[in-house]
């Protein structure tokens, strides 16, 4: 379908870098929404990450917004945890006969958008204001450290979805692997973190790798033509080829530029740990990230699915 334009206002949405909301809790040098139900920061620094991230998922999709195949007479998009935006923005000027509703727990919305979006300062996990049966499209993307049902959700979005709906997810998955078998079982700080991290997160009551369970939530809420798609993300210096080296530059970019910190950064703190040390493990991380011979990657998995037509 050809790209269409539509005009863009920015009067209802903060300016790009502003802070979000007067009420945020600052920690650390990082602001977080007050609900404490998530722990991704909400600042400037995540916003650049966000970008950054967009453009990298795009890129995995060959410039598509999605791996689903909308019909072009689409009327209702839901995004959940639409963070700043920017997806919204991008997928209503693709249908601009579209009504695009994002929802968020935090307001973190510093995209210009086109007239056919709407924001929702909503928890995700509490009913949706959407009617049953009235949306075509849900979009889930990066919402890991903030959901504590997975099954609820993806419930709540077949209940929204139109019979013959579709449903996204996309989640980086908590885990590092390893290209080639040369940085082994322990003794690298990519595995001392992961080990960490998820350890740490297991305390939380949230599963914080959802994508190996989703595709038995979405069966069991009742989802049908369940497909899961990899793509591997390098880490550092390492990939000789050209299309993974660019991959590998802007994900490693991506996460040395402040993203270590504003994902994990209140998880870690939050179940004990001095920030200081947090700081120190992460300096040994991206150091490691810049050794050609540590052949790290992490996998982004994109998850569609499909409510059954009757």
């Amino acid at each position: 379908m050809a790209r269409q334009e539509a005009d863009i206002h920015s009067e209802s949405v903060p300016a790009p870098g502003a802070p979000a909301a007067s009420n945020m809790v600052e920690l650390n040098g990082h602001l977080y929404d007050p609900s404490g139900k998530i722990f991704v920061a909400n600042d400037a620094s995540e916003h650049h990450r966000c970008r950054l991230q967009h453009q990298i998922l795009k890129d995995c999709l060959n410039g598509n917004l999605m791996a689903t195949k909308l019909p072009p007479d689409v009327a209702m998009i839901v995004d959940v945890g639409t963070g700043i935006g920017q997806w919204a923005a991008e997928v209503a000027q693709q249908y601009p006969k579209a009504q695009v509703i994002g929802m968020d727990i935090s307001k973190v919305q510093d995209t210009p958008v086109p007239d056919n979006v709407s924001f929702e300062i909503h928890d995700v996990e509490d009913p949706w204001n959407c009617e049953p049966n009235s949306v075509d499209f849900v979009h889930i993307r990066d919402v890991t450290g903030g959901i504590h049902d997975w099954l609820a959700l993806v419930r709540q979005a077949y209940k929204s979805l139109k019979p013959g709906g579709q449903l996204e997810m996309t989640e980086t998955r908590a885990k590092f692997f390893d290209f080639d078998g040369t940085f082994g079982e322990t003794g690298t700080f990519f595995v001392e973190f992961e080990n960490i991290y998820l350890e740490l997160a297991s305390k939380t009551g949230m599963d914080w790798d959802p994508v190996p369970s989703s595709p038995d939530w979405l069966n069991e809420a009742g989802f049908e033509k369940i497909v899961q798609r990899s793509e591997i993300m390098p880490i550092g210096s390492w990939p000789k080829d050209a299309k993974l080296k660019k991959k590998a530059m802007d994900f490693t970019n991506m996460w040395n530029d402040g993203g270590w910190e504003t994902k994990t950064a209140r998880l870690f703190t939050t179940c004990g740990w001095e920030f200081s040390d947090f700081r120190s493990l992460l300096d040994r991380v991206k150091k490691e990230t810049a050794d050609s011979g540590v052949k790290a990657y992490a996998t982004v998995v994109f998850t569609t699915a499909r409510k059954p037509k009757r």
